[in-house]
């Protein structure tokens, strides 16, 4: 719905998760962001952030990509998506470094519109049609990702409703074209909720080669769209300091031997030991002999 008419929500709620809780968004991805040649983008920086875009690809004025990236981060434009020949999705791809990252973490925003080429679909955004151009044309760049050993965190409006994966064909084979290529859906709850119904239009998927990096997603309930914004909280653990190693080395001289030999006779010393372990065998044979007879 335009990030021109929402950017002043959008800092608002920065500045209230910092100073509510502490929490700084480091990456924020806003797709439909209305985002066309000449309109100024100063209007939608916000301090502390560097702003990347994307000018719409698909047509009309909705579309338009605005990536955000922290000041304590660095964000690198990659080219993972080429421009849709029939104006069916969009997307930027983005890679993160800096801050607490050892490693880069590619990260994708993607916009797939509700629609059937030019007629808008109304109660139907996932036609076979459009569906199919779109797998067609997307799958490269998700082969590119997959063959890609950076750490990949892919999120849009991708108005591919999950809740309706068990009963609907085009979802579920949407769904495993990202399984199958190795990423991982974070978000399993509604995210466009209104009187009739209840979807799950926007996703996040992961990709995670390093196994210590933990993640964790959640649903922002506001009022700033008629999509709730969905969060993913990335923990990067950092492996501890490795102990000092030792090498053990025998210094046999005869100074150290007879050191070796004082202290164990010192310690044989002080051990009590029972009168039938330092008795004379033969004796005590003898008489255990002469008992029998």
């Amino acid at each position: 719905e335009s990030v021109f008419k929402k950017i002043d929500m959008i800092r608002q709620k920065i500045a209230f998760l910092l100073k509510k809780y502490g929490y700084i968004i480091h990456v924020i991805s806003i797709q439909e962001g209305w985002i066309t040649k000449g309109r100024p983008l100063s209007q939608i920086q916000i301090s502390g952030y560097k702003l990347h875009h994307q000018l719409n690809q698909i047509g009309g004025q909705k579309g338009g990509i605005a990536v955000y990236v922290h000041n304590s981060l660095k964000g690198e434009k990659l080219d993972y998506f080429k421009k849709s020949p029939t104006s069916t999705w969009e997307g930027l791809s983005l890679k993160i470094t800096g801050g607490y990252l050892n490693k880069p973490v590619n990260v994708h925003t993607v916009y797939r519109p509700p629609r059937d080429g030019k007629r808008k679909l109304g109660g139907n955004p996932t036609s076979e049609s459009n569906h199919n151009i779109f797998i067609k044309e997307f799958e490269p760049s998700l082969e590119k990702i997959k063959t890609d050993n950076t750490d990949t965190v892919m999120l849009g409006d991708f108005n591919y409703d999950l809740l309706e994966t068990p009963n609907n064909s085009v979802c579920q084979e949407y769904l495993d074209t990202m399984i199958a290529h190795g990423l991982i859906p974070k978000i399993t709850l509604p995210t466009k909720i209104n009187r009739n119904s209840c979807r799950l239009y926007d996703h996040i998927f992961t990709r995670l080669k390093n196994t210590s990096i933990k993640s964790n997603s959640c649903i922002y309930l506001t009022n700033i769209s008629d999509h709730l914004p969905v969060l993913l909280n990335l923990t990067f653990q950092h492996k501890r300091e490795s102990r000092p190693k030792y090498i053990e080395k025998r210094a046999n001289t005869p100074q150290n031997e007879r050191q070796f030999l004082d202290k164990t006779a010192e310690k044989l010393s002080q051990l009590h030991f029972d009168s039938c372990l330092t008795t004379d065998p033969i004796i005590d044979y003898n008489n255990l002999d002469q008992i029998k007879s």
